[in-house]
């Protein structure tokens, strides 16, 4: 008796046995079982390590240690020359995820101005925070306004970044060649910042959010001034592209300059793409938002954030579907939002 049981006992564990080996041999079974559990790797392409978005990029980061569900999202920050050259990578698949600003990415989207092709894939998942394009010149500089900047040495920031192309369009409205102005392509805002304190430039044009802290630190240590810009080119361009909005630099944020300062500006934007998985980007969004108290203290500019304005200034480029998730789940879009 003893001895058939054993027998039966044996001939169910060589069935269970082959079932398993079979089981596991089954194409794409693993794999499935595997990619539930293993990490997910995603970058997110930011800008100069002494900018914003690089700051902000590690913040966003470090808001998915919150993020407890499995399979875990490990998150990378790469510092980049900037949005044009973040929208490309994006692009071509390089970065899941990247900082830009909205001119640049209207323009991406679209396929004019720096792009050939219009990148159609890539989808807005929140905005942050108005950048404003800054012109500054040394206190003592005969440059008073955006006019006269013509045939001076101007810096518009490394090829790449965002603010060397809202400085190109603002040349191109006010019907300025390459010949009419010089400018350096290879400096950083550093470089450049140092080089305008020691004469060597006349001007230094960058987009960024303020308080800068490199503005900060060289308005400390020689006087400077930021241009207004004003005018019938700015206003046309405004007209013209809904990516710019009027901007004010306010008063008293750096030694020397006690003047609120008028500009124009753009929308940082954080985005990916349509290929991106929905949930990966839900979760990278509701980790930002489930802790933005901490996300704010990162940069003072990002005190600032509010969630209306993050989930609802989208209109640079379609909202990515986890995003879309995030924002219906929690009330901030509503059916009848024109998610475009």
């Amino acid at each position: 008796m003893f001895s058939h049981n054993k027998s039966i006992f044996s001939n169910r564990a060589a069935i269970a046995l082959s079932l398993l080996v079979l089981l596991f041999s089954t194409p794409g079974f693993a794999a499935e079982t595997t990619s539930q559990t293993e990490p997910v790797f995603i970058t997110i392409g930011t800008g100069s390590v002494n900018g914003i978005y690089y700051p902000a990029g590690r913040a966003i980061c470090n808001m998915l240690q919150h993020d407890t569900e499995i399979p875990a999202i490990l998150c990378s920050v790469e510092k980049t020359s900037g949005s044009t050259s973040n929208l490309k990578a994006l692009a071509a698949g390089s970065f899941e995820f990247g900082l830009s600003q909205s001119d640049q990415l209207a323009e991406a989207y679209n396929g004019t101005g720096d792009f050939n092709l219009a990148l159609v894939n890539l989808r807005t998942v929140l905005t942050l925070y108005n950048e404003s394009l800054t012109v500054v010149v040394r206190a003592d500089s005969p440059i008073h306004q955006i006019s006269d900047l013509k045939h001076k040495k101007v810096s518009t920031g490394l090829a790449g970044s965002g603010g060397h192309a809202t400085m190109h369009s603002l040349m191109q409205y006010m019907g300025w060649k390459t010949k009419d102005i010089k400018e350096f392509y290879d400096l950083s805002n550093v470089r450049a910042m140092t080089e305008l304190c020691e004469q060597r430039l006349d001007a230094v044009a960058f987009t960024t959010g303020h308080p800068y802290n490199l503005l900060t630190r060289i308005a400390g240590e020689c006087a400077l001034r930021i241009l207004p810009l004003q005018g019938p080119a700015v206003e046309k361009l405004l007209e013209d592209s809904f990516a710019y909005n009027r901007t004010f630099i306010p008063e008293g944020l750096y030694q020397g300059i006690n003047d609120t300062v008028e500009s124009f500006g753009v929308v940082a934007t954080l985005v990916s793409s349509r290929k991106v998985d929905k949930e990966v980007v839900y979760r990278v969004v509701k980790s930002i938002f489930e802790n933005l108290n901490e996300v704010k203290k990162a940069h003072p500019l990002l005190g600032s954030l509010t969630r209306i304005n993050m989930a609802r200034q989208y209109r640079f480029a379609p909202l990515h579907p986890g995003s879309i998730k995030y924002f219906h789940e929690t009330g901030l879009l509503d059916e009848t939002s024109p998610l475009r």
